[in-house]
């Protein structure tokens, strides 16, 4: 009986992690999210509901659904929404390879973190640097504008309703910029 070759040994290794295997279903469903979140964030132009007028003019290129779900979630993320597909494609990505076993509750709870920072910070850029104004083309963009405080409409919020009620509601008269974006960008 000959002597097992030493080389062999060294590049097996000694036992894989239990559940460490593909998930293609898995892989695959999260393919499919990424690319109707993209497209419909992509594709989204405010006429496409019919909250800013009386019919909607234009459709979106994933129907109803997308121009809904970009709608929703800009109203409740603002900008911070294109951080979607980034982050299912890394979740596919994940579940493609041998590394599914790595997306446990405390990865999800701090994606959930990273998008919440984005949205205050987001906020912050939009008051503090652009005076108020959005990046966007369209006033309409970001669905939610909230209001200065007499009344008076603002542009919308790039932050979306989370970025508003947690840096304006909140974080700007106690911390101020500096600070809230020193505890955000722990955080992140």
């Amino acid at each position: 009986m000959s002597r097992p070759n030493p080389k062999e040994a060294v590049d097996k290794p000694a036992f894989q992690r239990k559940g460490a295997r593909p998930r293609p279903f898995l892989g695959l469903l999260f393919v499919i999210a990424t690319v109707l979140f993209g497209l419909s964030l992509f594709d989204y132009h405010p006429d496409q509901m019919g909250r800013f007028s009386t019919s909607a003019n234009d459709t979106n290129m994933i129907g109803n659904g997308g121009a809904s779900f970009a709608f929703y979630t800009l109203l409740s993320i603002g900008a911070a929404a294109w951080f979607l597909p980034v982050i299912t494609a890394w979740m596919s990505y994940l579940y493609f390879r041998r590394l599914g076993y790595v997306l446990t509750l405390r990865k999800i709870v701090s994606l959930l973190i990273l998008i919440t920072s984005a949205a205050v910070s987001l906020r912050i850029l939009q008051l503090e640097v652009l005076a108020g104004e959005t990046i966007a083309s369209n006033a309409n963009y970001f669905p939610w504008s909230p209001t200065n405080g007499n009344g008076e409409g603002l542009a919308g919020s790039m932050g979306g309703w989370l970025g508003a009620a947690i840096y304006d509601g909140a974080l700007r008269d106690l911390l101020s910029m500096v600070g809230t974006l020193v505890v955000f960008g722990i955080l992140a």
